[in-house]
């Protein structure tokens, strides 16, 4: 069982395991992953229409209402394998983020699952299973 705890968004950095909500009224997702990066807007919106989503966090939070080209943006991988940009500014402490912190997931324990018998797809089909359920893992071929 991993250990949570809460953390300021000026406390994560890069291999961080997150989970938290966004502030968008449109959005129930409860996002976990790991932080991959930490960048500006020109990067950010390489991953997703980040304009288009800040436009949805306003109808949520309107004091977010400046330009968008100033926010950093955490790129989280989440445990579906989509790497996703959400917003913050590290001056104001604005953010996408619902609350004032995100969760901090520190795993305490590390598994070796073995798989055999199976093939790369297969074995890919189980890693995704883990993914979907929030674990973070990878595929090592012996």
């Amino acid at each position: 069982m991993a250990n949570i705890s809460q953390a300021a968004l000026s406390q994560i950095t890069i291999g961080d395991q997150i989970q938290f909500t966004s502030k968008d009224y449109n959005d129930n997702v409860k996002y976990a992953g790991k932080v991959v990066a930490i960048c500006d807007y020109e990067t950010a919106r390489s991953f997703e229409d980040v304009v288009a989503k800040h436009q949805a966090i306003l109808a949520a939070d309107p004091s977010l209402d400046i330009d968008i080209a100033i926010y950093r943006f955490l790129i989280v991988e989440c445990f579906d394998g989509v790497r996703r940009p959400f917003a913050f500014d590290p001056v104001t402490g604005g953010s996408w983020f619902s609350g004032d912190a995100v969760d901090l997931i520190e795993p305490n324990d590390t598994f070796t699952i073995t798989i055999t018998g199976s093939n790369v797809e297969q074995a890919n089909i189980a890693l995704r299973i883990l993914k979907q359920h929030g674990y973070s893992c990878s595929l090592a071929k012996n």
